[in-house]
């Protein structure tokens, strides 16, 4: 026995858009009144962006300051290490934590 199969159409209505009320209409329409304040949802969102920026920008120096105290850190440690094993300018310190006398790179000019 044979199924009848029955076809589904839909109908799609076109999507109006509305004007904007930034445009303004052809003919001697006047222009759209502008608020002296936000309105409150736009004032959220714009103290929102605010403080993202705010937030991105102080993270962003809170990492600088830690670079810098790891870089401070890091050049007293080698200072230290210098003094201890008597180096000198013109040693060098492996990563591997070999010492290589008269290894450092000579700076040109």
């Amino acid at each position: 026995m044979a199924k009848k199969v029955s076809s589904v159409q839909e109908t799609v209505e076109p999507t109006v858009q509305e004007p904007s009320p930034f445009v303004q209409a052809s003919g001697n329409a006047q222009p759209p009144q502008v608020p002296d304040v936000l309105v409150p949802e736009d004032l959220r969102v714009f103290e929102i962006s605010l403080s993202n920026n705010k937030l991105a920008r102080l993270t962003a120096e809170k990492a600088i300051a830690e670079a810098n105290s790891a870089d401070a850190n890091h050049r007293y440690i080698m200072l230290q290490i210098f003094v201890k094993y008597g180096l000198t300018a013109q040693d060098a310190i492996s990563e591997q934590g070999a010492i290589v006398r008269g290894g450092a790179v000579q700076k040109q000019g």
